[in-house]
């Protein structure tokens, strides 16, 4: 009977999970619902969990965004998103983070539909020798540009949020801070 009435007060948000192949979305996802690290099987489309943290039942989309076919659908995944999260892998080259600049372009800075949801980067497997720091990654990925957005196109007051999270999804290190910062701005 008590779960019941737990259940009633907990809030649902939707959480659109990108990033290319590789840079740990799946084993982020397995590493919260099972607590372990599985050997790397791509996700091939999309999919869908329901994770419980703290008092939300968060259901989350893994999507494939390296799919084109796919990207062209991506659109009806923003309905109701409340949160935005780019997996990106810190030790990619130039050209890989830039073409998850341009990701994030078109999906989060360029869609109407996103501009209330939050922006959650994870720069994942800083704990490899040749990761990238956050000050890089920053540049590099343009984030900085959100701020400038903010300034010039809002009449309204309402900011796009945004953080980029250092972690390693192989470790378990900084998934909880990403997820209190979603807690905290929601």
């Amino acid at each position: 009977m008590f779960k019941f009435f737990n259940n009633l007060l907990k809030e649902r948000y939707r959480i659109l999970i990108l990033g290319q192949e590789g840079t740990g979305k799946s084993s982020f996802l397995n590493k919260l619902i099972l607590d372990e690290n599985p050997l790397y099987i791509p996700t091939i489309g999309f999919g869908v969990e329901s994770i419980q943290f703290k008092n939300y039942d968060i259901l989350v989309w893994d999507c494939d965004i390296n799919n084109k076919a796919f990207l062209t659908l991506i659109r009806h995944y923003y309905i109701d998103t409340r949160v935005v999260i780019f997996f990106v892998d810190s030790t990619s080259n130039e050209n890989q983070l830039k073409e998850t600049r341009e990701l994030i372009d078109m999906v989060y800075l360029n869609e109407k539909q996103l501009e209330n949801s939050l922006l959650l980067v994870f720069a994942n497997k800083q704990d490899l020798p040749n990761a990238l720091n956050i000050t890089n990654l920053i540049d590099i990925l343009g984030l900085h540009r959100i701020d400038f957005q903010n300034q010039n196109e809002n009449q309204d007051n309402k900011k796009r949020k945004w953080i980029i999270q250092p972690c390693s999804v192989k470790r378990g290190d900084g998934i909880n801070e990403g997820f209190n910062w979603i807690e905290k701005n929601l």
